[in-house]
C-alpha cells in the first residue's frame, strides 16, 4: 500500500480486519482491501488528520486540519453528521458500539455525544488547557483524555465523573480494553504504563530514540504497540511493560493499530507507507495472563469482568468453630 502522495496521518483496521482506512496530508481518505489497491473515499483541500471506523464498520469519522469533523455512511457514501471545531484541535472517536462519539473541539472540555443525533451525553471538565486527544476503552465504560496541561485523565464515559489523573508529562494516551490500564506519551521519548484504579505507574517503557507519536493496546490487552519518529514501532507486554519486539522498515511512524483478532498489526509513516504485518500468536495461555494480572495489578477476572482481587482469609483469621 503506497498510494498517498504525502504523509499518512492515520490508519485503522475495519472490524473484520479485511480493510484498512487511511487519511493523509494529501487531503485523501482511502479504503484498502488488505493486500490490494485502495479506493478514494473522499478528497479534501486540507489535511485529513484522523479517521476511524465504527465497531460494525458501517460508518467512519474523519477530522480535517481545519477542525471539521465528518461522519460518513459507507453504504451510501453520504455525510450523515458534521461538526466544526478549532483548526488543528478537533478530533473524535466512536465508542465500541458506534452509538456515542468522544469529541474534542479545541477547548478544555471533552464531550460525549450521541453519534446519530449529536445530543450531549456528558461533559468532561477538569483540564486547564485545550485537549489534545480523547478515546474510549474497548468496553465503552471509560474515556481517556490528554491535554496541554500535560496530564492524562480517565473518566466514567456514562456519568462523566473523573476517575484518575495520570502523570504530569502526557500529551497523548490510550486505554486497555477494560480501561484498567493506560499508556501515556510525553516529551523526550517518555512512555509510561499505568494502573488506573491504583493511580500508580507500572513501568516506564524505554527503547525508542526519538519522540513517540502513537500507542495502542491489542484487542485482548496482552500487547501494546508504540510508534516513533525513530522509524520503528515497538511491541510491549501490555501487563508488565516489558519489551517484546521492534518492527523496522519505516520513516517516522505516524499511526499504529491492531486488528480485532490481534493476528495483524498496522503501521503507517510520514512518507506515505502503510504496512500490515502478521503477528505470531501470543505464547502465553489465558491462565498465564490471568496470573500476571493478579500478581502485578491486584485484579482478577470473574465471569468476564475485572474486579479487585479478593484476599483469602488466613487460617489464623478464620472464624473459630462454635
Amino acid at each position: 500500500m503506497e498510494e498517498h502522495t504525502g504523509a499518512v496521518l492515520s490508519a485503522a483496521f475495519s472490524p473484520d480486519g479485511a480493510t484498512v482506512l487511511t487519511s493523509g496530508a494529501d487531503g485523501r481518505t482511502r479504503l484498502w482491501p488488505v493486500g490490494e489497491e485502495g479506493s478514494c473515499l473522499d478528497t479534501s483541500s486540507d489535511e485529513v488528520r484522523a479517521a476511524a471506523f465504527t465497531a460494525l464498520g458501517e460508518r467512519v469519522v474523519t477530522r480535517r486540519n481545519d477542525g471539521l469533523l465528518s461522519v460518513r455512511d459507507l453504504r451510501t457514501g453520504a455525510v450523515v453528521a458534521a461538526l466544526e471545531g478549532r483548526a488543528r484541535a478537533a478530533t473524535a472517536a466512536f465508542d465500541p458500539e458506534g452509538a456515542r462519539l468522544a469529541i474534542v473541539l479545541g477547548d478544555n472540555v471533552g464531550r460525549v455525544t450521541d453519534a446519530r443525533t449529536g445530543a450531549p451525553i456528558a461533559e468532561l471538565t477538569g483540564h486547564t488547557e485545550p485537549l489534545y486527544s480523547m478515546a474510549f476503552s474497548r468496553d465503552g465504560g471509560r474515556v481517556v483524555t490528554s491535554c496541554g496541561d500535560t496530564t492524562a485523565r480517565v473518566w466514567d464515559a456514562g456519568a462523566g465523573g473523573e476517575l484518575a489523573v495520570l502523570g504530569t508529562e502526557a500529551w497523548d494516551a490510550a486505554l486497555s480494553p477494560d480501561g484498567r490500564r493506560a499508556v501515556t506519551l510525553g516529551r523526550y521519548r517518555t512512555v509510561r504504563l499505568w494502573d488506573v484504579d491504583a493511580r500508580r505507574e507500572i513501568a516506564a517503557l524505554k527503547g525508542h530514540t526519538d519522540d513517540v507519536t502513537f500507542a495502542a493496546f491489542s484487542s485482548g490487552g496482552a500487547l501494546l504497540i508504540t510508534g516513533s519518529d525513530d522509524g520503528t514501532a515497538r511491541l510491549w507486554d501490555g501487563v508488565t511493560g516489558e519489551a517484546v519486539a521492534s518492527l523496522e522498515g519505516h520513516d517516522k511512524v505516524s499511526s499504529v493499530a491492531f486488528s480485532n483478532d490481534d493476528a495483524s498489526v498496522l503501521t503507517a509513516d510520514k512518507a506515505g507507507v502503510v504496512r500490515v504485518r502478521d503477528l505470531s500468536p501470543d505464547p502465553r495461555s489465558p491462565e498465564e495472563v490471568d496470573r500476571l494480572i493478579r500478581e502485578r495489578l491486584g485484579l482478577e477476572l470473574v465471569d468476564g469482568k475485572v474486579r479487585p482481587l479478593q484476599r483469602q482469609a488466613t487460617p489464623s483469621e478464620a472464624p473459630a468453630a462454635s
